[in-house]
């Protein structure tokens, strides 16, 4: 809170208890959960915009961005797997109406629908996932996601792309420029899922990494 600005405490705290009174009335349950899951949404996007315009853009921001970016990576991730390994009946009904609906509520929740299909038209599996995975201009794809968080990392370290100062910028560095040598015949060939996964290992290991180089408590050795 003694870092944040005075407006993003103040919009944190409403939507606190905007949320909180509604699911104590009950007012979000059943069919209703989406209204609950809209005021989240809208909530988070209000929020980085008041952090973005009210907060000085110093390493305090940066870790925020950088937070932020990480976890849309991952959530980009996830629902590309939930969708193709758990929601699908199965695998004769690829490309099926079913498929494709499905394909497009997935865009939707990514917010990716509209800017989606200005780019390719209509809906299909494999320009979806270039779209959500290696689009560079997307800012939910996750290497869009990727170059973003470490361009934040190096802003805060000091050191330039391409070169490392700790474990955290060597792990970042090794799984962007391994997806930017990649594309959608990799994926495929992998596997989604096994490719989805392949990616979260990595993904644990740069958080992990940046723990380690930014926020372990160490124990300082006892003198003599």
């Amino acid at each position: 809170r003694e870092i944040i600005s005075s407006e993003m405490w103040l919009y944190l705290n409403q939507l606190y208890w905007e949320m909180k009174s509604g699911l104590g009335s009950g007012a979000f349950l059943g069919n209703q959960i989406h209204g609950l899951l809209s005021i989240a949404k809208n909530g988070s996007q209000f929020y980085s915009g008041i952090m973005d315009s009210t907060m000085s853009h110093t390493d305090a921001w940066l870790f925020g961005i950088l937070g932020r970016y990480l976890e849309r990576a991952d959530q980009t991730a996830r629902i590309l797997d939930i969708k193709y390994y758990h929601l699908l009946p199965s695998v004769t009904m690829v490309n099926s109406p079913l498929d494709l609906l499905q394909w497009s509520t997935l865009l939707m929740s990514a917010s990716a629908y509209e800017m989606y299909l200005k780019q390719y038209g209509k809906v299909n599996f494999e320009d979806l996932v270039t779209f959500l995975t290696f689009d560079k201009k997307f800012p939910r794809s996750i290497l869009f996601c990727l170059q973003r968080a470490e361009e934040c990392l190096h802003e805060i370290t000091g050191t330039q792309i391409g070169s490392f100062s700790n474990s955290a910028e060597k792990e970042w560095g090794k799984i962007r420029s391994q997806m930017e040598f990649m594309d959608v015949n990799d994926v495929i060939s992998m596997g989604l899922h096994e490719f989805i996964d392949w990616f979260q290992i990595r993904h644990r290991s740069i958080t992990e990494a940046i723990y380690n180089s930014f926020f372990e408590v160490k124990q300082l050795a006892a003198s003599d």
